[in-house]
């Protein structure tokens, strides 16, 4: 009778091993987006396969140019649609427009007579 308890009380205890266990055949994909100049990133989680949609982001004072991958050694840039085959993290690319926004680091300037 001992010996059946404490196997009960082992399997319930690796009852959560058994199923936190990312399988590499998996199915779900993590797509991040890493919107760099914003200092935002999210993630979202799409079946192998699908094809989505990248974001079109808008950020004052800059011009979005697309997306690349994470590790890409080319500078092409994506947008539109693309199918994910595997986890992917994509990197906006912008370029900063003088004198359309004040940048964020400017300072108030204060003149005492």
């Amino acid at each position: 009778m001992f010996i059946k308890i404490m196997c009960l009380i082992l399997f319930v205890l690796c009852m959560p091993l058994m199923f936190s266990c990312k399988s590499d055949d998996s199915d779900q994909c993590q797509v991040t987006f890493d919107y760099q100049e914003m200092g935002k990133t999210e993630v979202i989680f799409v079946e192998k396969g699908t094809s989505i949609d990248l974001p079109s982001p808008t950020f004052g004072g800059h011009q979005f140019f697309g997306w690349i991958y994470e590790g890409q050694l080319d500078d092409k840039t994506y947008s539109g649609k693309v199918v994910i085959e595997e986890d992917t993290t994509f990197l906006a690319v912008w370029m900063f427009i003088p004198g359309v926004v004040e940048p964020p680091f400017c300072c108030e300037v204060i003149i005492d007579n």
